[in-house]
């Protein structure tokens, strides 16, 4: 178990919690958990950089590519017009 994990068992609050808080509180540990492996991200992204910078922005294109498709499937997903 990572420290924080350890820290945060939070979300096993037992029978008589509160499920609203229950829930929110692990709302809370995934966007935190999310903003320590978004630092962790960022640092393998930096390293790639300066390692291997052509390899890398090339593999950021695809990155970018894929995304505008996502992004275009998500706007379909999310059309208040579309047929469910």
């Amino acid at each position: 178990m990572n420290a924080f994990a350890e820290g945060h068992s939070s979300w096993c609050l037992g029978p008589e919690a509160d499920p609203k808080k229950e829930e929110a509180q692990v709302v809370d540990d995934i966007e935190h958990m999310r903003r320590l492996n978004n630092r962790l991200w960022m640092q393998i992204l930096r390293i790639a950089l300066a390692a291997a910078p052509q390899e890398t922005k090339a593999v950021l294109q695809d990155i970018k590519n894929n995304d505008r498709l996502i992004s275009g499937l998500i706007e379909k997903l999310a059309d208040e017009n579309s047929r469910t």
